[in-house]
């Protein structure tokens, strides 16, 4: 065999190497890949058999897990106003309902702006016959401004107004006639007000 002819058959020698290598290295990633789909689906099929908890099943458990107490809706001073503008406003069309959240009674079309209030609560609302509310009453107790609770009153305050609802503040410690005349002076018992007024 001459020089040339053994320069070719290491040629093909070699060539036939690395096809072989390549099919190998193929054959092998072709088992790998196979093996990853086949984990995948079964760690897909696992998941699936466990039962999908919800956020309602998760608060479900807690409650289950947890106690409860009463607790008073409204302080001394509170219930004081309250059971005065009661029964002042019985033979009205008002009534009066404590602790009411913003977001129930105001409504934005900017979501800030709703966010911001939405969480926030009023100590007495007094509505009209339709539902609407027309006098918002802060009762600011001892100690009241503590923190941040001016803040949190300006945000209530500014909103409510703007929603042309009365916003009055009292101290809870007023007498009978003071929160009478408070609220006659703020109230038309036969329609609903239009001005807006801060007492």
């Amino acid at each position: 065999m001459d020089e040339g002819t053994k320069h070719v058959v290491r040629w093909i020698g070699f060539i036939t190497f690395l096809i072989a290598v390549f099919a190998i290295r193929a054959m092998w990633r072709r088992h790998r890949d196979r093996r990853y789909q086949a984990a995948v689906s079964a760690n897909n099929q696992r998941l699936q058999a466990i039962p999908q908890t919800s956020h309602n099943d998760l608060q479900m458990q807690a409650v289950n897990a947890g106690t409860f107490q009463p607790q008073r809706l409204m302080n001394g001073g509170e219930y004081n106003v309250f059971h005065i503008a009661e029964a002042m406003l019985e033979e009205t069309p008002y009534r009066v309902c404590p602790q009411v959240s913003l977001g129930e009674v105001l409504s934005s079309p900017d979501k800030e702006a709703y966010r911001a209030i939405n969480s926030k609560r009023i100590d007495l609302l007094i509505i009209d016959a339709q539902g609407f509310p027309i006098v918002a009453i802060e009762i600011q107790g001892r100690g009241h401004y503590q923190g941040n609770a001016a803040q949190r009153d300006a945000i209530k305050r500014t909103a409510l107004l703007k929603a042309g609802i009365t916003y009055a503040e009292l101290t809870g410690e007023e007498t009978m006639p003071e929160i009478v005349e408070m609220l006659t002076a703020i109230l038309d018992f036969s329609i609903r007000p239009q001005k807006v007024n801060h007492i």
